[in-house]
This record gives structure tokens, sequence and C-alpha cells, in this order.
């Protein structure tokens, strides 16, 4: 990333409790070595945790199932939802031993269904009080042990909420974040203009933005709040309305290429 490389990482979460984690350490080592044979540009996994669903293995633990020889070319995500401070120290510790050095905290958010009054029940370890213990435990060893990134999400439309967003992410980037990953989102323009705010401000970091290949079903989904953070505008909506009375090939096919166009974008 610090080369400037055009990179590729295939978003995979950690899965459910009820699957045995050794037939899922199969599958994912079928996924990493299709990853890794790609030739054209580097390939690499994102292994998301706590994303979907909740009751799911850690990220950390999962992603520690993979070959000791090729995991740190991977990035591994630390939620901290439901998780306490004890417990992430905890899994920094696992990610420490298992040399996965690549790591993106975040937050974590409500579930589609939770009443505000079920989320402010739950535990929640900030982002950034995890990208504090991560800066201090690179301090600590000889040689740095983390590389960590930091998440923003660029896709506001009103300055207070889009200036907290960069006022948080500027505070991760002073807590040690070497990169940044933009929330999935379809407005090329917002993603510009955050590599606008970051060169402007003198903040020469790789960014990762995180594509979604569209299905009605998800559609609907985001429109629903499925997924927080993401937005899809009235125009937008009706475009793939549009392209979804033709067929649903046609609709796919319409989706792949817009999903292209994103990628080009964002190489350009």
């Amino acid at each position: 990333l610090n080369n400037g490389v055009f990179s590729v990482l295939i978003e995979h979460g950690a899965p459910a409790l009820d699957t045995d984690l050794n037939v899922a350490a199969k599958r994912l080592e079928a996924l990493e070595y299709a990853a890794l044979s790609v030739s054209e540009l580097p390939v690499s996994l994102a292994i998301t945790d706590r994303y979907y669903p909740e009751a799911a293995h850690r990220a950390v633990t999962y992603a520690s199932t993979l070959s000791s020889a090729t995991r740190n070319r991977h990035v591994v995500y630390l939620s901290g939802r439901d998780t306490t401070h004890q417990e992430m120290k905890g899994l920094l510790r696992i990610a420490a031993n298992a040399g996965l050095a690549n790591v993106i905290p975040v937050t974590g958010d409500h579930l589609v269904g939770e009443t505000l009054r079920q989320t402010r029940s739950r535990s929640f370890v900030e982002d950034i009080w995890t990208l504090h213990q991560l800066k201090r435990l690179n301090g600590e060893a000889k040689d740095p042990v983390f590389f960590a990134g930091a998440v923003v999400n660029p896709y506001k439309y009103a300055p207070h909420p889009l200036l907290a967003q960069y006022y948080k992410l500027v505070k991760k980037f002073n807590y040690g974040a070497g990169f940044v990953v933009a929330q999935a989102g379809f407005d090329m323009i917002k993603l510009q203009e955050l590599r606008w705010y970051l060169t402007e401000r003198q903040f020469f970091f790789p960014s990762i933005a995180r594509l979604m290949l569209l299905t009605p079903e998800r559609m609907d989904q985001i429109l629903r709040g499925h997924f927080p953070g993401m937005v899809i505008s009235s125009e937008f909506q009706n475009l793939l309305r549009k392209e979804l009375r033709f067929s649903s090939q046609q609709f796919e096919a319409a989706q792949w290429r817009g999903l292209e166009l994103q990628a080009a974008g964002c190489r350009l």
C-alpha cells in the first residue's frame, strides 16, 4: 500500500459460531488460494469481525487458522461491539502471537431491529481506544508489531456529520493509523472529496474503497437500513429499478459493469 500499488482486498466475514472452525478453516484456505493465485495485481483477504451474523467466531481467531507463511498478507478487522476493554486486549494478544499485523479497529454499530435502548445496553470499545493500544504495543516492541488502519464514512451530505467524520479520522491518524478504509457507497465524488481532503491536510496515507456488488435483495436491505451508513440516493434508486424492469440477468450485468467502473475510478 505504501508503494502506491493498486490492490484488491476480497472481504469475507468470520463464520457463525455454530460452524465448525476446522471446516471453516478449509474453506478459508481455498478462498485464500484463489485470491493469492491472481497474477494481474495483488489480491488479499479482508476478514470482517461481527459484521454478520452477530454470533460469530472472532476474526482474529478465524484468521489465525491461515498458514503462518501467508496470513500477514491479509487484513483483519477488530470490532468493539459486545466487547470489553479486557477482551479487546486479549484479541490484540491473539493477533500479535499469530503474526496478524494488518488490523483495522471498528467500534461496531447497532443491528437492524435493535432499539436504541438495546444498543445502549451493550458494551462497545471505541476504535480510537483500540488504536491507542496498538500504538502503545508498537512502542513497547523492538520492531513494530501492527500496521493499523482506520475507517471513515465520507458519504455525508451535511457539513456537521461530514466534518465530524474527518475530525475523528484525523484523531485516528494521530493514534497511529497508517491507512484508511472508506465505507461502501456509490457516489464517486464523495471518494474524490475524501482524497482531496487528505491531500489538502497533507495526510499522504493509502486509502481503500469498499465496493459492493448490488443485487435486488441487497438493494432492498440497504434501503431498509440493514447496512448502517450506506446510502442509495433516490436518483440512483430509480435507475436501479429501471434496470431491474428488463430482466434479472440484465440487472446483474449492469451491476458488474458499474462495479468495474467504480474500481477504475478508484484506480484513477
